[in-house]
């Protein structure tokens, strides 16, 4: 069953609250021409981020009774209200957001909340930015650009007439009040159609597949680390080959990775580089280039194995027992060539593509970056196993 849950700021207006739940739940007042019908969303969670002085304007002015009536009104269920205020360094809860630190703490707070809830596979996360300061919203938006999925939604709201926007006794149309006084005391009505409330959907770019689910776990990861992340992705140019170090550097960051999935690595990166025929992303044959088949890794004097020896070698240093070992293997293979000896050279590269493909994943805390910069294979029916990098040759590096 879908859930439905309301996330956003609340500053000194805690109407907004009123208003946009309203809109929510009814619209069918809020259908123009030339645009789409909106579906009915009842939130039964609202969660708003607000600071020690908008907390407690909230409690005086009863926000929660008079959300309770709205939906009693309303013939639903009432909403679970919670109001949460970012801690500062000192743990604390923030006073305002008037300096870099609080703006920090209520970044972090607010993507954190919209980071849990939009996991949850049964939630509509619907977000609003019409409450709070223009830096809390600010952070409110990228929060759901980070996170958001397609279900989510995200909007502010427009109270008409504009007199209503600033009297502090209207919260909704249709409100148990007949009227309210404007700021020169003259009497407003407020039912629904003299008082309207217009939900504008807001909407939003989606960069959910640059970030890695669970990544805000912990406190030393924050809003500026996801956004870092993100932004590496989107300006990656390529990998290097650090062969010495056994390391990937992608962008700023550096990947150090066993002898054995180094090798491995660095000889596919080898053939896209290179161009090796017979083998690409969309086929086997004359025409496509840069890929491996398991078949190439079954001649022990093949381009392939070749070049994965070298590589293993070069990993350890000279005399390595390791690479002997493997010297002696393919020495074997030559001189007995039966299938049990090319079933256990097989099953060596297929294991170390298996934990090359584990440890990218673990080591690049971002599933788009990690699978453009990993191993990808196709396996169609009838037709040799295959397997290399998405990079395209220019955007890769190979040094040492």
């Amino acid at each position: 069953m879908t859930k439905d849950v309301l996330i956003g700021s609340i500053g000194l207006a805690p109407q907004v609250v009123t208003e946009t739940v309203w809109a929510l739940m009814n619209p069918q007042h809020l259908i123009d021409p030339g645009h789409r019908k909106r579906d009915v969303f009842i939130p039964s969670e609202i969660h708003l981020v607000a600071t020690a002085a908008s907390r407690d304007r909230l409690e005086r002015q009863d926000l929660a009774g008079r959300l309770a009536t709205l939906m009693r009104q309303q013939g639903v269920p009432p909403a679970r209200l919670s109001v949460t205020v970012p801690t500062g360094a000192d743990g604390g809860p923030i006073a305002d957001i008037r300096t870099e630190a609080e703006t920090i703490a209520y970044a972090n707070h607010v993507t954190r909340l919209v980071e849990r809830f939009t996991a949850r596979p049964e939630t509509r996360v619907h977000v609003s930015v019409a409450g709070g300061r223009k830096s809390m919203t600010c952070y409110d938006h990228s929060a759901l650009m980070l996170f958001g999925r397609e279900q989510d939604s995200l909007s502010h709201v427009l109270v008409e007439p504009a007199a209503l926007e600033t009297c502090p006794d209207f919260w909704w149309p249709g409100q148990p009040e007949a009227t309210v006084p404007d700021r020169d005391g003259r009497p407003l009505p407020t039912g629904v159609g003299a008082a309207r409330v217009d939900l504008v959907p807001t909407p939003f770019i989606r960069l959910n597949r640059f970030v890695k689910r669970g990544s805000l776990s912990g406190p030393a990861v924050d809003y500026r680390s996801v956004v870092r992340a993100v932004q590496d992705a989107l300006d990656l140019s390529g990998v290097t080959l650090r062969c010495g170090a056994r390391t990937l550097r992608i962008g700023s960051m550096d990947i150090v990775l066993p002898h054995r999935e180094f090798a491995l690595y660095a000889t596919l990166a080898t053939a896209a580089v290179d161009g090796w025929p017979g083998a690409g992303p969309d086929g086997v044959g004359d025409g496509h280039y840069g890929w491996v088949t398991m078949d190439g890794f079954r001649d022990p004097d093949g381009a392939a194995v070749r070049t994965f020896a070298r590589f293993y070698e070069q990993a350890f240093l000279t005399g390595s027992a390791r690479a002997e070992a493997l010297s002696a293997r393919l020495a074997d293979v030559r001189r007995d060539p039966t299938a049990d000896r090319f079933e256990a050279l097989e099953r060596f590269v297929t294991e170390a593509k298996s934990k090359l493909g584990r440890l990218l994943k673990q080591k690049i805390d971002n599933p788009y970056l990690a699978h453009r910069i990993g191993v990808a294979q196709r396996r169609p029916a009838g037709g040799p196993r295959r397997f290399g990098l998405l990079l395209p040759a220019e955007d890769i590096g190979i040094e040492g």
